[in-house]
């Protein structure tokens, strides 16, 4: 699981787009209590982040060659 920030990071898209993309597109979102700080999370499972990828691929480092 990961949080939609982070994904959000992965793909360099702002955390608002990727909600509004997966709210669009229907992707399952869960949420969850950060147990450092009590805040709420809107996470992704395994299924949610393949869901999304299909809509923004990752983007790669070049490669050092």
């Amino acid at each position: 699981m990961k949080t939609i920030g982070a994904f959000a990071k992965e793909v360099n898209r702002t955390t608002s787009a990727v909600l509004k993309m997966a709210k669009s597109k229907g992707v399952p979102l869960q949420k969850a209590r950060s147990p450092d700080s009590g805040q709420v999370l809107v996470v992704l499972d395994a299924a949610a982040e393949r869901a999304l990828l299909k809509f923004y691929p990752k983007i790669l480092a070049p490669s050092k060659s």
